[in-house]
């Protein structure tokens, strides 16, 4: 499923997986849980949340990007033993002169909300994610919480990486099969797009003004 406003995309999702997606930070750092999804838990100061809103990017300060910066998240609740699936992040690629290693994530799981051993793609504290759509370690599943890091770098001093969207997959069993949801929607108009193998394509127009809405979609052989 694909939901659009104003002609832009604003999220995918597929059934039978929940995920996890931050795209705004300007609400500040301190949070621990993750019921506000524009704050963040900590940063070592070097990145810069709300200039453009929407964006993390290194500060720039005194006429240069900070070298190196380190963001960390709020805890996410899946709300029941999950099992990981990927990390998804844009834009996928940085500008060149920013290096090889301008963006990188690890994560941390946790039955108890409050151990967070951050690892990379083989499970281990000396590795990181440097490309999107990358899976999770299976030894991350089985766990209820996450929490990521990120770390920005930049070799050159006048260009700065940035990230616009993080986002987690997860199966568990709070998320029933043929359903999908989308959550941190601001009222107004979309248009939904549901594709599936064997089946015809639907767009949908949606009016978001209350705070939860069910659309239920009949699915038509081709």
């Amino acid at each position: 499923e694909l939901l659009s406003s104003g002609g832009a995309v604003l999220a995918t999702r597929v059934t039978g997986k929940g995920s996890l997606v931050q795209s705004n930070w300007d609400g500040g750092s301190g949070q621990a849980t993750s019921t506000d999804l524009t704050r963040y838990f900590s940063s070592d100061g070097n990145v810069e949340t709300s200039s453009p809103a929407g964006d993390l990017t290194l500060k720039f300060i005194l006429g240069q990007y900070q070298a190196d910066g380190t963001l960390t998240s709020s805890s996410y609740d899946t709300g029941g033993v999950s099992n990981f699936q990927e990390i998804i992040w844009s834009p996928a690629d940085q500008a060149t002169s920013t290096g090889a290693n301008a963006v990188r994530f690890q994560i941390a799981t946790n039955d108890d909300g409050g151990t967070w051993n951050y690892v990379g793609p083989d499970g281990t504290s000396a590795t990181y994610f440097t490309t999107a759509n990358r899976t999770i370690n299976a030894a991350q599943s089985g766990k209820r919480y996450l929490r990521y890091k990120l770390y920005l770098h930049t070799d050159d001093i006048t260009r700065t990486p940035n990230i616009s969207d993080i986002a987690f997959t997860f199966t568990a069993s709070c998320t029933p099969p043929g359903q999908v949801v989308f959550t941190g929607l601001t009222n107004g108009s979309y248009q939904l797009r549901i594709s599936k193998s064997g089946y015809e394509d639907q767009t949908i127009p949606l009016t978001v003004n209350s705070a939860w809405k069910l659309q239920d979609v009949i699915l038509v052989n081709e």
